[in-house]
């Protein structure tokens, strides 16, 4: 594959400095395959704020407008530099990694340029829909159609977990449905040291049970706080640690004051990602209670730092714990008391605590940054073959509007 494939297009919403799994996902892969010799641009909205890759001639950005509901921002469709450098540079696949907005102009260039297109679907996006303040049935039907709209405009689909794989399968999708893991760089995590963020918070000698990751509402934190609360009520030595930023902080901070947890619960805010691992390894329990995920990166952090997970059962979940192995699965019926029940059994029983700490550690094994891109090769490799046997693609992508960069393929390398 080298000689066939030498640069790529990523084409995303989200990208670094932005904290959150997506973003991750796509700098972790672009780091390796940039390590195997693949020469990869990203085109990506500018950040709000000060852009710490603005001298990476390899990132371009659409200018971009902060949404007032979310924490990041909104690309923009023009860019002259965005579309000077679409017709100068010549690639040789495009990997699209949300089906709207930035998403969608990838694919339009991956058409009008006749170049191989894969796309990953990282969430189930109906999830979301709740977020957008119109009928949520309009919403959900527009949502499908979008995403089948966009896969169908690929040779190849990837995405992380195979629940959401046979949820794409029941959409009744054209092109062929691959799963490749999130990578999650394991040995920094199997290698990190919980007791100094242990001891830096005054936390030696207690049972800490907590949450890493983005505080927003799709995550459900009330129902860990309250969770939380119940363990702390009947386990002494319990605390509970919550670690991210996000726009539920103030909420969760409310909750935490009138469940009477000020002095039970330590909420650390933002921290630099090469801290995480620290901070996974000084949890003896992950919990969650979100729903919205397929394969969270927090869950194989956490099992590679080997801290068992609990988590009510659901998308992502039930592709990544198996209960009684690598944590617990719990019914979401009344999920307060049933993670509070299984985090209760960890505290009082620490053979078995231990036993599943170190199934976990083996478990994240298989989500390596070598194996999972391995796999994206794999899926490459595939998407160059199905475009080689039908080049003019599937279903075309009608786009609103002129997206930048359209212009046909750029000179020869």
């Amino acid at each position: 594959m080298g000689e066939e494939l030498r640069r790529i297009a990523f084409f995303t919403n989200t990208f670094t400095p932005d904290i959150n799994g997506v973003s991750l996902v796509i700098s972790t892969f672009r780091r390796e395959l940039q390590r195997r010799g693949v020469e990869v641009y990203v085109f990506a909205p500018a950040p709000v704020g000060d852009d710490p890759l603005k001298d990476d001639p390899h990132i371009l950005r659409f200018p971009s407008v902060r949404l007032l509901s979310m924490d990041y921002a909104a690309a923009v469709p023009f860019s002259r530099h965005v579309s000077r450098t679409l017709r100068r540079v010549a690639f040789d696949l495009v990997h699209t990694h949300h089906p709207l907005w930035v998403g969608q102009w990838g694919a339009h260039y991956a058409r009008r340029s006749k170049i191989p297109h894969v796309t990953t679907i990282h969430t189930h996006y109906e999830l979301f829909a709740s977020l957008v303040p119109l009928p949520q049935s309009l919403v959900k039907m527009y949502l499908r159609r979008r995403v089948r709209r966009h896969c169908n405009s690929c040779q190849v689909v990837t995405t992380p977990a195979p629940s959401n794989k046979s949820q794409l399968e029941q959409m009744g999708l054209q092109p062929l449905i691959l799963v490749v893991p999130n990578p999650v760089d394991v040995t920094v995590f199997e290698q990190a040291c919980g007791e100094t963020v242990r001891k830096r918070l005054g936390l030696g000698g207690k049972f800490v049970l907590g949450y890493v990751g983005r505080l927003s509402p799709e995550k459900q934190l009330p129902l860990v706080v309250q969770a939380g609360a119940k363990v702390c009520a009947e386990c002494p030595a319990a605390h509970l640690l919550i670690v991210g930023d996000g726009p539920s902080r103030p909420e969760v901070e409310e909750q935490v004051r009138g469940l009477g947890l000020a002095d039970r619960c330590t909420l650390v805010g933002s921290v630099p990602h090469d801290q995480v691992p620290d901070y996974q390894a000084a949890l003896d329990v992950f919990l969650t209670a979100s729903l919205a995920e397929t394969q969270p990166l927090a869950y194989a952090e956490a099992m590679a730092a080997g801290t068992p997970v609990v988590a009510v059962t659901g998308l992502g979940a039930v592709d990544m714990i198996e209960d009684g192995v690598n944590g617990f699965l719990v019914s979401r019926q009344d999920a307060p008391k049933n993670l509070a029940q299984a985090v209760l059994r960890l505290a009082k029983d620490r053979s078995l605590h231990d036993r599943l700490s170190r199934q976990a550690r083996e478990w994240a094994r298989r989500y390596s940054v070598s194996e999972a891109t391995d796999r994206l090769f794999e899926a490459y490799k595939m998407t160059l073959d199905r475009f080689a046997l039908h080049p003019a693609g599937t279903t075309p992508v009608r786009l609103l509007g002129r997206t930048p960069g359209m212009a046909k393929r750029g000179p020869a390398r």
